[in-house]
């Protein structure tokens, strides 16, 4: 039997959780909906696709190679929202919490 990783674009995921699903919230009334989202779904991959391994991706909020390369990328974009954003750092947690996996954070890894 061969070895399978499934590999993740944590923004990607996040994002379509957001608009997916009603605004949620929890007693503190921090914004939850989406992290809620990308569980079910993660959940739902992983139950199909049993792999050995996992790893998600999540941009950084800063300049990459694409930026560097065509100054107008992603110019016509409307930024995140806020109720997303403040997402972002909660689920990389829960993430962290739910499997021990190393978390590593490159910069840029184009030049």
């Amino acid at each position: 039997m061969s070895e399978k990783i499934l590999l993740i674009d944590g923004h990607s995921i996040l994002n379509r959780a957001f608009y997916g699903l009603p605004d949620l919230t929890n007693a503190e009334g921090k914004h939850t909906g989406a992290v809620y989202g990308f569980l079910n779904i993660l959940f739902r991959i992983l139950e199909e696709e049993k792999p050995q391994y996992l790893t998600v991706a999540f941009d950084l909020h800063e300049p990459t190679f694409r930026h560097k390369m065509y100054e107008a990328y992603k110019g016509t974009r409307k930024p995140m929202p806020e109720e997303l954003r403040e997402q972002v750092p909660l689920m990389k947690e829960v993430l962290k919490n739910l499997v021990s996996f190393p978390s590593i954070c490159f910069i840029s890894f184009y030049h």
